[in-house]
Formats: structure tokens, sequence, C-alpha cells
């Protein structure tokens, strides 16, 4: 993702979107509008990262480039591990930090924390970042169960 001297742009994909095609006219994106469409952006493409379970396999070692390919997109099935485990809320959230440094490139300074939920198969994953080219700092809350990830801003309203 690109970014400006005033914060951080859209990605290409979305640029090219055109949400209104029956207008000749893109309206200006900028200031608060350009960072609330950046942010829901993001949040869409970390809800289908977090979403996309990749392939779990062994490459050949000259195949160095393969684990941040686009065929390795994903997180590993969460349907057999116990969130309610120490050891596995670490290694979880070292998962999904490592996979949101490979194929989200707009966050940067990345922090994951998964936390045991009420019982032993639910957990919240809470990621603080902050978007590339901004300074403040954003907040993706998902709840962890029966192998499904939700938005936990949304269970909230």
């Amino acid at each position: 993702m690109a970014t400006t001297e005033s914060g951080p742009k859209l990605s290409l994909l979305d640029r090219l979107i055109d949400e209104n095609p029956d207008s000749d006219l893109d309206p200006p994106a900028g200031g608060e509008e350009l960072r609330r469409r950046v942010r829901e952006s993001v949040q869409r493409d970390i809800d289908s990262l977090l979403n996309t379970r990749s392939w779990l396999g062994t490459w050949p070692r000259d195949l160095k480039h393969i684990r941040s390919s686009i065929i390795n997109y994903g997180l590993p099935d969460t349907s057999h591990i116990a969130v309610g485990n120490e050891d596995v809320q670490r290694v979880f959230s070292e998962t999904v930090k490592m996979a949101i440094q490979i194929f989200e490139p707009r966050l940067v300074y990345t922090h994951v924390m998964m936390i045991a939920g009420p019982d032993s198969r639910s957990a919240k994953l809470v990621i603080n970042a902050q978007l590339r080219g901004d300074q403040e700092p954003v907040f993706f809350g998902r709840r962890v169960a029966d192998s499904k990830l939700t938005d936990l801003t949304r269970e909230r309203r």
C-alpha cells in the first residue's frame, strides 16, 4: 500500500472499485473519510485472512518464497486447538501476527494476544497495530469459537 505525507492510501483494489458507477465523478477522499475507508478495508482484509484456512504441508527447502505466497494465505485450522491452554494461546497469537505481517503490509507494530473465554472452546483474539503512514493505533477484536472468528465490535452493538 502506498502512503502519502498525510497518511495511508487505499489499496489498489479499493481504488479500482467504483462504488457509484452511474456517476462520472469520484467523490474526493481525504482526511477522516480516507482514514475511515482505509480502516474498513484493512478490517475486511483481516477478517478474510483470519477466516481463511491455509494449506498445511511441507514444502521443498528450495521453495523459499512459498511461505509468503498466496498458496499459503490464511491461518491453520483452529477446530482442534485447546484455546484455554496458555501455550496454545501464545503459539496461535504468534501465528496470527506472522500472517498479518506477511499478508497485510498496511499494518505495522502489530501485537496479537489471545485471551481465554469463559469456556474451553472460546477465546478473544485482540489485535493492536498501527496503519502504515498514520500515527493513530487501530484495534481489531475477534471471538474465536468453533473454529470461526467473529468481530467483537459487531457483537457489542
